[in-house]
Parts: C-alpha cells; structure tokens; sequence
C-alpha cells in the first residue's frame, strides 16, 4: 500500500487505524510491522468490529488489538 510506506511503516513500528473498515489496511500494517510491531485498530461499527475482532484472532504474529 502506498499510504504503508509513506508513513514508513516498518518492522517494530506501533501503529493506529481509527476507521479499519473491513481490516485490509490493519492486516496490511500488521504484516509490514512484523511480530516486534503492534497494530491497534477500531471501529464504529459494530458489526464491523466484530469482523476485525476475527481476522485479528487468525493473525499468525498475534500483534494485533482491536479496540471498541
């Protein structure tokens, strides 16, 4: 993504999504930052946040936090 290395993103990185929508970006950011980053993501929907909530769980580098 193109955003991703604009902001630099980079193994250890910690990283916000406010908005993660459907979690590409937030599945993106977890994979770039790696097992030494963080990813933390939220979102308004509740819906929504129930589907980040799984994709979070089935990351393999369990590096990310989704918050309500």
């Amino acid at each position: 993504m193109a955003l991703a290395r604009l902001l630099d993103w980079h193994a250890g990185s910690v990283v916000a999504e406010i908005g993660a929508g459907g979690g590409e970006m937030m599945l993106d950011a977890a994979g770039r930052v790696g097992p030494t980053g963080h990813v933390y993501a939220t979102e308004v929907s509740t819906e929504k946040l129930a589907h980040l909530k799984e994709l979070a769980a089935e990351e393999k580098d369990h590096n990310i936090t989704v918050l309500e």
